[in-house]
Protein backbone atom coordinates (compact mmCIF):
# COMPACT_ATOMS: atom_id res chain seq x y z
CA UNK A 1 0.00 0.00 0.00
CA UNK A 2 0.69 3.63 0.01
CA UNK A 3 1.79 4.93 3.52
CA UNK A 4 1.43 8.39 4.73
CA UNK A 5 2.64 9.22 8.32
CA UNK A 6 1.02 11.42 10.43
CA UNK A 7 3.15 12.46 12.79
CA UNK A 8 6.49 14.02 13.09
CA UNK A 9 9.91 11.97 14.86
CA UNK A 10 10.50 12.86 18.49
CA UNK A 11 6.64 13.78 19.44
CA UNK A 12 4.79 12.50 22.11
CA UNK A 13 1.91 9.75 21.37
CA UNK A 14 -0.57 8.16 23.11
CA UNK A 15 -1.84 4.43 23.13
CA UNK A 16 -4.49 4.53 20.17
CA UNK A 17 -3.33 7.78 18.37
CA UNK A 18 -4.26 7.71 14.53
CA UNK A 19 -0.23 8.14 13.83
CA UNK A 20 -0.46 6.72 10.29
CA UNK A 21 -2.46 5.49 7.27
CA UNK A 22 -2.04 2.83 4.37
CA UNK A 23 -4.45 3.49 1.31
CA UNK A 24 -4.70 0.81 -1.12
CA UNK A 25 -3.15 2.00 -4.66
CA UNK A 26 -6.21 -0.26 -6.30
CA UNK A 27 -8.90 2.10 -4.68
CA UNK A 28 -9.69 -0.29 -1.66
CA UNK A 29 -10.27 0.93 1.50
CA UNK A 30 -7.75 3.29 3.85
CA UNK A 31 -5.80 1.19 7.14
CA UNK A 32 -5.92 3.62 10.00
CA UNK A 33 -2.55 2.68 12.21
CA UNK A 34 -2.96 3.25 15.90
CA UNK A 35 -0.22 3.89 18.37
CA UNK A 36 0.10 0.25 20.06
CA UNK A 37 1.85 2.03 23.11
CA UNK A 38 2.49 5.36 24.81
CA UNK A 39 5.89 7.13 23.96
CA UNK A 40 7.95 9.06 22.07
CA UNK A 41 8.59 8.36 18.22
CA UNK A 42 12.34 7.72 17.59
CA UNK A 43 11.94 6.32 14.18
CA UNK A 44 9.49 5.86 11.00
CA UNK A 45 9.38 4.79 7.49
CA UNK A 46 10.03 7.23 5.11
CA UNK A 47 9.19 4.97 1.76
CA UNK A 48 5.94 5.63 0.24
CA UNK A 49 5.29 1.92 -1.12
CA UNK A 50 4.88 -0.65 1.76
CA UNK A 51 4.63 -4.27 2.11
CA UNK A 52 2.64 -6.67 5.04
CA UNK A 53 5.24 -6.83 7.89
CA UNK A 54 7.97 -4.54 7.12
CA UNK A 55 8.09 -2.04 10.42
CA UNK A 56 6.80 1.27 9.67
CA UNK A 57 7.27 2.72 13.56
CA UNK A 58 9.42 2.96 16.29
CA UNK A 59 8.33 4.07 19.44
CA UNK A 60 10.46 4.61 22.77
CA UNK A 61 8.42 3.51 25.85
CA UNK A 62 9.28 4.07 29.15
CA UNK A 63 7.44 3.89 32.74
CA UNK A 64 9.09 6.65 34.72
CA UNK A 65 9.96 10.25 32.97
CA UNK A 66 13.03 10.58 34.94
CA UNK A 67 13.95 7.31 33.26
CA UNK A 68 13.79 9.21 30.18
CA UNK A 69 15.30 12.62 31.21
CA UNK A 70 18.32 10.90 32.77
CA UNK A 71 18.73 8.68 29.93
CA UNK A 72 18.60 11.63 27.17
CA UNK A 73 21.14 13.06 29.79
CA UNK A 74 23.45 10.75 29.22
CA UNK A 75 22.89 10.47 25.82
CA UNK A 76 23.45 13.81 24.45
CA UNK A 77 26.80 13.81 27.06
CA UNK A 78 28.08 10.83 25.13
CA UNK A 79 27.59 12.68 21.78
CA UNK A 80 29.65 15.91 23.03
CA UNK A 81 32.36 13.93 24.35
CA UNK A 82 33.03 11.94 20.99
CA UNK A 83 33.60 8.35 20.24
CA UNK A 84 34.38 6.37 23.44
CA UNK A 85 33.65 2.52 22.80
CA UNK A 86 36.54 1.75 20.96
CA UNK A 87 38.78 5.02 21.29
CA UNK A 88 38.77 5.38 18.02
CA UNK A 89 37.48 8.26 15.30
CA UNK A 90 34.21 6.93 13.59
CA UNK A 91 34.31 5.84 10.19
CA UNK A 92 33.14 8.83 7.46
Amino acid sequence: GVFLSLVALGAWIKKGDLIGRISSPFGGDDINIHAPAAGILVGRNNLPLVNEGEALYHIARFEEVSEVAQSLEEFTHDIEEGPTLSGEPPIV
